[in-house]
């Protein structure tokens, strides 16, 4: 889970500090738009946030929402790398709201999962511990992925974001599902002792 969250919201933050260097050289004439844009992430993805927490509070159905979240950050950071330079900027509009809808919308499902997998350790250690890969992950990816935007360009920076994301996704759909049996394994063996007990 340190590592799901802290490759998720690193890319977020990496995307959101560099976007004024990686849409320019695209898009010139297009600064305030830009400045817009990062605007529109930050606002899909507070409605991304609640919306995302209602319908795991209202399932409860983990490994399914963390895998569909994350699966879907994915593919709005994949839309993202293409459109950039090949589409008109409203487009960009439509997609980073995609993008900061499920990339934000992840945040939640990972702290109330990783409370849920680490109980009855308090949450408070779960959460500080994915917060603190969050940071982490972030200087880290903003400064390389900096690096290479004045070294390399912009098309290898989302292409290492993109690829950074897919193998997020496939690992986040194995782990959750290797956990999620462990887990219920774990609950069978403590009820078929109580059980045992009991009779």
């Amino acid at each position: 889970m340190i590592y799901f969250q802290g490759l998720n919201v690193g890319t977020f933050y990496t995307i959101s500090t560099l976007m004024n260097q990686s849409l320019v050289p695209y898009y010139p004439t297009e600064a305030v738009n830009i400045g817009r844009i990062g605007s529109v992430i930050v606002i899909s993805g507070m409605f991304g946030s609640v919306a995302c927490g209602l319908w795991l509070s209202k399932t409860r159905k983990f490994k399914l929402t963390l895998s569909l979240v994350y699966s879907l950050s994915f593919c709005g950071m994949l839309l993202y790398s293409v459109t950039i330079g090949n589409c008109s900027i409203w487009v960009i509009f439509f997609v980073a709201a995609f993008m900061g809808f499920f990339m934000t919308g992840y945040l939640p499902l990972g702290f109330e999962y990783a409370a849920e997998i680490t109980y009855p350790v308090s949450e408070d250690i779960a959460s500080s511990f994915l917060n603190c890969s969050a940071q982490i992950f972030g200087i880290m990816m903003t400064l390389g992925i900096g690096q290479m935007l004045q070294n390399i360009s912009v098309i290898s920076c989302n292409i290492t974001l993109t690829a950074l994301m897919a193998i997020g996704s496939v690992v986040t759909c194995e782990i959750i599902s290797f956990i999620c049996e462990s887990c219920e394994h774990c609950l069978y063996k403590q009820l078929a002792s109580r059980l045992w007990l009991f009779f």
